[in-house]
């Protein structure tokens, strides 16, 4: 029936409670050990002070109090409330507090300060709001919400709750594993995040100043924005959530994203960085990525993608599936692509008669092109600017749409010299029918070159070939050589070219074309079509075989390297 009440033990020794103790106030303690035979203490409010153990792990001292407040402590205090408890006080404390409400919550609105351990199992809620300066492990442990504010280093051990929500002004780290069934949300507003264990959640958002830093990871949604620094991820993250929006969000804007571990497993991703690789164990679907630097994707399964920029480079290898289109806009200085069963889709047929649908294709916007598919399906690429192609490789049929001059250029692997267009990729070229048709459709207003030189390789090969339609194909100090077995259609003003292998079988010309074909013996074929009326009409880089001619009355000298008299015989003429 008392009031407030202390306890002090004589020289600070130990005290036993051998019953229940009820007190209508406050029970302040001081003593060196608390133990309990049995019985509860009950009070409005408990201080613990200069309480170095009460309890111990396995037997924690039965409390039922509003209030709890502990100062000057060190060493272990284990105590177990019957209900909700208010953690009002926690200062000089260097050691471990673990305080378990069996059937209720746990809150404080006053800062806590603690350089010690603080442990927390709750049935319902943990509350810690206020600016707490805890720089010792936290275990929080909630059958409903967790949510502590830090304005310290914090260091976690453990979460287990539905949700959890942990602020902290400086760097964060969770040292094991940590896991909630709803929401996780991890932000430091100065510093770095690092989990080190494994992490589970519905839902994982990381916000933080500098680094963020994954070990492994398994939830169905992923946020995390690093201000000014890197993602990286050194385990396995794996994150499905398969529907039409990003399922994974991540913003690097000033640093590098890495997750490089082959057991990743992400659905659809959008990303905001300097430089990003991303490695996944199946497919994944790229939306809206946005790189001031490069872009690098290693996946085993279908790549889909949307818009994607680049500063300087996009790299997107497919593994043993396809790269498709969904409204895609792929824009870099470079862009590179592989895949298995496919880039872009549609027929072949269709799509030189356009009739197919034009998100079908992989729509590009870059200088520098290479792309090779190795097993099945079609290579279907849009691009929209001047080009340098130095791979378009398939085991099937090539379509390529232009805006813009085409080079081809010659790429060396394994010490071997490849053109840059073939549609017979991994397979003999002594082979009668190749495994493709290419065609090359543009506008009719640019030009198609090649930076070969030479007998060594074909720039194009295919069983057959559509250049539809061009201004220029080839020059006449570089025709473009081809290897086409059946059917070979140019739509163009002006052709210089070279065949491997043998003409193929039907050869068909737009009207008006001035077609030359360099022998491979002879030079200059019998098959130069060419009428000359004025010089003003005539380019003059279809005459690079011709030494000296007339045009009407006029006489031509050529360059030096082109005449067939010596310079002595020119001077002796002069004079």
């Amino acid at each position: 029936d008392k009031g407030d009440i202390t306890l002090a033990a004589l020289d600070n020794s130990k005290l036993v409670f051998t019953d229940s103790v009820e007190v209508n106030g406050d029970l302040t303690i001081t003593a060196s050990d608390i133990n309990q035979d049995s019985g509860t203490v009950t009070a409005q409010r408990l201080l613990l002070d200069n309480v170095a153990l009460a309890g111990n792990e396995n037997n924690g001292v039965e409390v039922n109090v509003d209030e709890l407040l502990v100062q000057n402590h060190s060493g272990e205090i284990y105590l177990n409330e019957q209900n909700d408890i208010s953690l009002t006080e926690l200062s000089n404390s260097n050691g471990l507090v673990n305080i378990v409400s069996e059937t209720g919550g746990i809150t404080s609105s006053n800062i806590l300060t603690s350089t010690g351990d603080l442990a927390l199992t709750a049935a319902t809620a943990i509350n810690l709001q206020a600016q707490n300066q805890l720089t010792g492990a936290l275990s929080l442990t909630a059958g409903e919400d967790v949510t502590v504010n830090n304005n310290a280093i914090t260091t976690i051990s453990s979460i287990n709750a539905t949700n959890a929500t942990i602020n902290s002004a400086e760097s964060l780290t969770a040292i094991d594993d940590i896991s909630t069934t709803g929401e996780l949300v991890l932000a430091s507003s100065k510093a770095d995040v690092s989990l080190n264990g494994e992490t589970n959640a519905d839902s994982l958002i990381i916000n933080a100043a500098t680094d963020i830093q994954l070990a492994n990871a398994s939830v169905n949604h992923f946020e995390a924005t690093a201000s000014n620094g890197d993602i990286t991820a050194t385990g396995s993250v794996t994150v499905q959530q398969d529907d039409s929006v990003p399922s994974t969000r991540l913003n690097a804007e000033n640093g590098t994203i890495s997750f490089e571990n082959s057991n990743n497993d992400f659905d659809g991703v959008s990303i905001v960085a300097n430089e990003a690789v991303i490695s996944d164990q199946n497919g994944l679907r790229l939306i809206d990525v946005e790189l001031t630097d490069s872009l690098v994707i290693n996946a085993n399964g279908d790549v889909v993608v949307s818009t994607i920029s680049a500063g300087n480079a996009i790299s997107i290898d497919a593994g043993a599936g396809a790269i498709v289109s969904n409204q895609s806009s792929l824009t870099a200085e470079e862009v590179t692509l592989r895949a298995t069963t496919g880039v872009g889709i549609g027929s072949y047929d269709e799509l030189i008669a356009q009739s197919s649908e034009a998100d079908e294709a992989i729509n590009t916007h870059t200088g520098n092109l290479s792309v090779i598919n190795t097993t099945s399906g079609i290579v279907n690429i849009e691009n929209s600017q001047a080009v340098t192609i130095s791979d378009l490789r398939n085991s099937g049929d090539i379509v390529l749409a232009n805006t813009g001059d085409i080079t081809l250029k010659v790429s060396t692997v394994d010490g071997e010299a490849l053109g840059a267009v073939n549609a017979n990729y991994g397979h003999e070229i002594t082979n009668e029918v190749y495994a493709g048709k290419a065609a090359i459709l543009n506008s009719g207003e640019d030009s198609l070159y090649t930076t070969g030189l030479g007998l060594n390789e074909a720039d194009i090969t295919a069983e057959s070939l559509l250049i539809n339609s061009v201004n220029l194909f080839g020059t006449a100090s570089q025709p473009i050589r081809l290897r086409v077995n059946e059917n070979f259609t140019l739509i163009g003003v002006l052709a210089s070219l070279n065949y491997f292998g043998g003409e193929p079988v039907t050869i068909t010309t737009s009207e008006g074309l001035t077609l030359q074909v360099i022998s491979t013996i002879t030079g200059l074929s019998g098959q130069q079509l060419v009428e000359v009326e004025s010089l003003d009409e005539v380019d003059p880089a279809i005459f690079a075989d011709v030494r000296n001619y007339n045009v009407d009355d006029t006489s031509v000298l050529l360059p030096r390297d082109q005449r067939n008299i010596d310079d002595e015989e020119f001077e002796e003429g002069e004079e």
